[in-house]
């Protein structure tokens, strides 16, 4: 039984807490949703903190080796609660150049330096240590003199150098350039001093004397004493140290390896939940290593100038112990959104926090509650541990600062980088993994799996987050303890019990203006091994001389202003301090580096998330709605929830549902606007037209997809009122509505003509518009046909090695028109000068413009009525026609024969109707065709074309005729409702032979529209229900006594209608696709949200229709814009066979909840436009889009073999489908 506290929750009635949970949950499920702008980011700016300690680091510095605390105490008074091992003094000496240049670290300067320190400490006692920034150089002038680019040598040794061994420095893009002076620091035991002293004085005086040949000249101390006046330089300070044993440093490793052992068991536990550990473990070590450099970096700044020195390594691992369980309870918590049921997971925080709105916008998601929960409770602990660490047992400042900042800095890597890292690895999870992990755990036997569930409850208990911080305070206790002699700081309740409240707040330190490095110090002290013990410790205290100032001036004498404004920038300023200098062109260069990194990161991401299927995005905020035995996520459950009938009516279709239509978007570098047109065509490329007045082309079947090609429409030829798109992608022809006309060129990548219609050949009501415009290839001579024919060959067999396997290129099947074109790069020099466009317009003209501009201009018929409608009909072995039905019904067929255009009018012949069976056809005769009251101005003489076998479909009313276009014949009449414009679609499976006459035959002919009173799509499909005749034989010629096939007027008109249908269309595999809006409760769809099939002669057809009620959804005003909240694709077969589709999570254009337009693309894909983003849907394999291969019932022959051979032998060919390749 479930126990009803639930655990992490408990929050108590504090407000304050719940907003932050909120908060967090918001903020979590945005860095979900842009996973690479939050991995790219964090990394970016941590990197850039931690550059400096990654490029400086080194395990071997002498501030690794030791712990020391420094104090400034007062003058003749002893360090309390120490026993002093040894007492030093130093005495420094400050070398300045005044001269014009004031640098010494040219190499001349240098050796002069270098001499003149090397006769100042001439004779000094055994014993006695000098500091210089010569030990690179070892104190040798040999060395010095051999080096030939020694300021090289001073930046390449940063490191090593000694502490503020110069003052006064330039850097410029971080190398030193210049200084002003550098120090030499003499340290001696306290009671040799005065040797020292007295061998300084010698040799100072013995400088003085030839001070005008070396230039150096040097202030005895108490003529600087009297020139400083009551500043005094001379200060005490107490330092104790501790070395790093072996044996502790053997602990460290340990500890680390343990911590290894404790990071891959851990991730072993859920190895089944994550796909790449391998990638998780590089992040995790990624995100650890990045907090602690930056942090140090951070940490040096704030404490450049510190004597207290602690080695980094000590107080690393609890910092790594820390980070790695959060990271772990991460990891815990996104596997339990795969294996735990949702009432455990999605309802807890809904319980507590009541987040009503948070649930409507899909922020409840299992993968984000758990996850956000997780960095909530990693929060709070963070914390209390850094509370702890400020003021229970911090061990000093420097690293106080260091832990809080890594603690933090890890804290925002886990929230952003990480977060992104497991959303990618989420979905890269197969629910193949899930279900073989559960099945495993299925297998197990009792006895192995109390075994595990002994040993996973041991390890849990061990490895658990509150064992680890345990663990990582008891640590920190032990260092305190251990190193409790070199400890600066301490807790507030040992301040408080010791001292009382007036030392608890106390936290100043006695300032020191003396600037010495401190590990020459320690050094020295672990010099000799007197008065060590057990622990190399020492305590020493530092007495610090006034220093010696020596300015190095070509000037004989100095005056009295010169010294002591030297005095002043030297000792009262920071003279330690760096002045830096940035180059313009390096901070180009590093920028440029930064860009490189970036996009190669970004790169990365991309590549990782092609691969990645978007349609696993939705279980990021909607997984586990369907899960079965703890697995949520790529259920093959189907929703039979969406599945709703009509209880009344008799023949019900099925509804199915897929998962997820298969997606690819089309928005980088799109549109800021809407898009209000697209156009396509056989031809692999899309374009489209934005409210922005942007014309983008695009190539989807590229992976990944390249940004558009633009196209800079001129402002003349705005707005738009139609675009084409020639069938091999070389041609755009661009119609505006103010008579514009012009055609791009891909070959040349321009406008290569434009015309401007007279006003005559259009008026405001068809705004120029044409009835049909299409791109064709100009008949060419035989003598030279016969010639191009050889070259084409010639191209052919030289190119056919390298285009037979290419991923670049699709083979696409085109008919008529463009069934000779070949490949781009197979083209003569001069096939630009071979195409035309040709377009109708209302008023009867014909237009063919070819490619150099050349215009021909024909009147189609010599009629008086204006053009309703016009098709191109493209058939087999037969010239290119034009269909043309004018205002008043009339049928013209234009057929182009050397280029020109030859007009016939069709009469429509209704006495040779066969009359059909009583029950299934209405026989019409010559007097009673139309009634012209029941007519529709808008759709009225329609006309639709079955291009393979040369039929039209004309509408005139409520009434659609099948007719021969060669004859005239009326095949059979049909009875359609009224339809909204530009709705009509005629289609059919491939067509066959018929078994007994051989004319083509189809399984089924159907005829889909959009009713115009209501958001339905109708289509008729007509069948026969012989079971031995299968085909519907379409010889126009039949005897209506022939019974051994059978003809349109013996098929069965079978109706299927869908409900609130936004859009639609008809792919080349008989198939019905379309968008619609999703229901907003599935439970109360209304009736017709499904397809239902009925005999229009059946009696009860008619109440049934009146029985349907027309219930709009309700959209739910607080659900938020997201395309696949708001759509769903759907696909009904011309047999009924209705399914839909949920649209993947992808990008989110403009805020719309208006549907764009749609448009066919390629054999069975559809592209929509969202707002301002185009998505391309499709079912199957991508390779397919281009395909024709169906399924239909015409399984028993594979089409019309003697016209499909020839067909394919001219029309397959392979084009490009990258626009921007030729």
């Amino acid at each position: 039984m479930r126990n009803s506290r639930k655990p992490g929750h408990d929050y108590g009635n504090s407000s304050l807490l719940k907003a932050l949970y909120n908060q967090y949950e918001r903020w979590s499920a945005k860095i979900i949703k842009h996973p690479r702008v939050n991995i790219v980011l964090p990394l970016l700016i941590v990197i850039l903190l931690s550059y400096n300690s990654i490029l400086h680091f080194r395990s071997s510095s002498p501030t690794n080796v030791y712990i020391g605390r420094g104090q400034l105490i007062n003058e003749g008074a002893q360090p309390g609660g120490f026993k002093i091992d040894r007492q030093l003094t130093m005495i420094q000496v400050w070398v300045e150049s005044i001269n014009e240049d004031n640098n010494i670290l040219g190499k001349k300067s240098l050796l002069e330096c270098l001499a003149f320190q090397n006769k100042i400490t001439k004779g000094i006692p055994e014993g006695t240590a000098v500091n210089s920034p010569f030990e690179i150089w070892d104190q040798s002038l040999e060395t010095l003199q051999r080096d030939r680019s020694p300021l090289h040598t001073i930046n390449a040794n940063k490191v090593d150098m000694p502490r503020y061994s110069f003052f006064k420095t330039w850097k410029v893009n971080g190398y030193i350039t210049s200084a002003a002076g550098f120090i030499i620091s003499v340290l001696a035991e306290t009671k040799e001093f005065s040797k020292v002293q007295r061998v300084l004085s010698d040799n100072i005086e013995i400088l003085n004397t030839i001070s005008n040949v070396t230039s150096f000249h040097i202030l005895a101390s108490d003529g600087a004493s009297k020139i400083r006046g009551e500043s005094e330089l001379a200060e005490t300070f107490s330092f104790s140290f501790i070395t790093l044993s072996k044996t502790c440093n053997l602990l460290l490793l340990l500890l680390h390896v343990l911590l290894i052992f404790y990071i891959i068991g851990s991730i072993r536990r859920h190895r089944f939940s994550i796909k790449s550990i391998t990638g998780i473990t590089i992040a995790m070590l990624t995100q650890i290593v990045l907090a602690i450099t930056s942090s140090l970096t951070v940490t040096n700044l704030i404490f450049k100038v510190s004597y207290d020195n602690v080695p980094i390594r000590l107080f690393t691992w609890p910092i790594t112990i820390i980070l790695s369980s959060l990271q772990l309870r991460a990891i815990a918590a996104v596997s339990q959104s795969t294996t735990v049921d949702d009432d455990h997971i999605v309802d807890e925080p809904a319980a507590e926090f009541e987040h009503s709105t948070q649930e409507d916008n899909g922020f409840n998601g299992c993968f984000n509650v758990c996850l956000s929960r997780s960095h909530f409770q990693s929060m709070k602990g963070s914390v209390v541990f850094s509370l702890a660490v400020l003021f229970l047992f911090p061990f000093s400042r420097r690293m106080t600062h260091f832990m809080l900042l890594s603690l933090w800095i890890g804290h925002f890597l886990q929230f952003t980088f990480f977060s992104a890292v497991l959303s990618l690895d989420f979905r890269r999870l197969d629910g193949t993994d899930l279900v073989e992990n559960f099945e495993s755990d299925i297998r197990l036997d009792d006895e192995v799996i109390d075994i595990s569930k002994r040993k996973s409850n041991i390890f849990v208990i061990l490895t658990s987050s509150r064992v680890t911080s345990l663990v990582s305070v008891l640590y920190l206790i032990l260092c305190n303890q251990r190193y409790s002699s070199v400890r600066p700081s301490s807790s507030i309740l040992f301040k408080l019990f010791t001292y009382g409240w007036r030392r608890v707040f106390e936290f100043r330190r006695p300032f020191s203006r003396a600037i010495f490095d401190q590990n020459f110090v320690a050094e020295y002290a672990f010099g000799s091994t007197t008065g060590s013990d057990s622990l190399g410790c020492r305590t020493v205290t530092l007495s610090m001389e006034s220093p010696l100032l020596t300015l190095k001036s070509k000037n004989k004498t100095l005056s009295r202003e010169a010294i002591q404004s030297s005095y002043k920038s030297l000792f009262i300023t920071p003279s330690s301090t760096s002045s830096y200098k940035i180059d313009l062109y390096y901070a180009l260069q590093f920028l440029v580096f930064i860009i490189l990194a970036l996009s190669c990161t970004l790169l990365l991401l991309q590549k990782l998330m092609e691969r990645l299927d978007i349609a696993k995005t939705v279980n990021l905020f909607d997984g586990g709605s369907n899960a079965k035995h703890g697995i949520s996520r790529n259920s093959n459950v189907k929703n039979k929830e969406d599945s709703v009938g009509d209880p009344h009516l008799k023949d019900q279709v099925q509804v199915t549902t897929t998962d997820h239509f298969h997606m690819k978007e089309l928005y980088r570098g799109g549109h800021s606007l809407d898009i209000m047109m697209i156009a396509t065509s056989k031809a692999p490329f899309v374009v489209s037209v934005g409210l922005d007045h942007c014309v983008s082309v695009w190539s989807p079947l590229v992976n990944p997809i390249p940004n558009p090609t633009k196209i800079a429409l001129p402002r003349k030829f705005w707005p738009l009122s139609k675009v084409v798109l020639s069938n091999d992608g070389s041609y755009i022809a661009f119609f505006g509505e103010n008579g514009f006309i012009t055609t791009w060129s891909r070959r040349h990548m321009k406008f290569i003509w434009e015309l401007k219609l007279k006003q005559s050949s259009y008026s405001e009501e068809n705004v120029a518009r044409p009835l049909e415009a299409l791109f064709r290839k100009i008949t060419v001579p035989a003598f030279r046909s016969k010639h191009l024919q050889s070259l084409a060959k010639k191209a052919e067999a030289s190119g056919r090695r390298a285009s037979v396997a290419s991923s670049e290129f699709v083979p696409i099947v085109t008919g008529g028109l463009d069934a000779t074109y070949e490949k781009v790069e197979q083209m003569p020099i001069d096939d630009d000068d071979k195409n035309e466009l040709v377009f109708v317009t209302p008023a009867g003209l014909i237009y063919s413009v070819r490619d150099d501009g050349n215009i021909k201009v024909e009147e189609l018929t010599s009629s008086t009525h204006g053009f309703k409608s016009c098709k191109l009909l493209s058939s087999p072995r037969v010239n290119d026609r034009l269909v043309v039905c004018d205002e008043i019904g009339d049928l013209y067929i234009a057929t182009v024969v050397n280029n020109k255009w030859r007009t016939r009018k069709l009469e429509v012949n209704y006495s040779r109707i066969l009359k059909p069976a009583p029950s299934s056809c209405e026989f019409k005769t010559m007097q009673d065709d139309t009634d012209f009251a029941l007519t529709s101005a808008s759709t009225d003489h329609t006309i639709e074309l079955v291009s393979f076998v040369g039929l039209i479909v004309r509408v005139i009313g409520k009434t659609a005729d099948l007719l021969d276009a060669q004859t005239g014949t009326v095949i059979r009449s049909f009875a359609i409702d009224r339809f909204k414009p530009n709705s009509l679609r005629v289609f059919h499976d491939s067509p066959v032979h018929c078994k007994f006459c051989g004319s083509a035959s189809v399984a089924s002919f159907s005829i889909a529209y959009s009713n115009e009173e209501c958001e339905r799509v109708t289509m008729h499909t007509y069948k026969l229900e012989s079971k031995t005749k299968t085909s519907i034989c379409l010889r126009v010629e039949r005897d209506l006594r022939e019974i051994r096939c059978l003809g349109m007027e013996s098929a069965i008109d079978t109706v299927h209608y869908i409900y609130d249908v936004e859009d639609w269309c008809v792919t080349d595999n008989n198939l019905l696709i379309g968008i619609r809006k999703i229901p907003q409760q599935i439970g109360s769809t209304k009736i017709g949200s499904s397809s239902i099939s009925v005999n229009p002669n059946n009696e009860e057809a008619g109440s049934i229709m009146s029985r349907r009620k027309e219930n709009k959804p309700v959209r739910d005003e607080s659900s938020a814009y997201l395309v696949h909240n708001i759509w769903e694709g759907w696909t009904m077969s011309a047999t009924g066979k209705f399914s839909l589709h949920k649209i993947p999570v992808g990008v989110n254009g403009l805020v719309s909840d208006r549907l764009g337009p749609l448009a066919k693309f390629g054999a069975k894909a559809v592209i929509v436009g969202f707002a301002n983003v185009m998505d391309m849907f499709y079912i199957g394999h991508e390779d397919l889009i281009f395909s024709t291969e169906t399924g239909d019932a015409s399984k028993e022959e594979t089409g019309l073999r003697f016209v499909n051979k020839r067909r394919d032998r001219f029309s397959h060919r392979k084009l490009p489908i990258n626009y921007n390749s030729l």
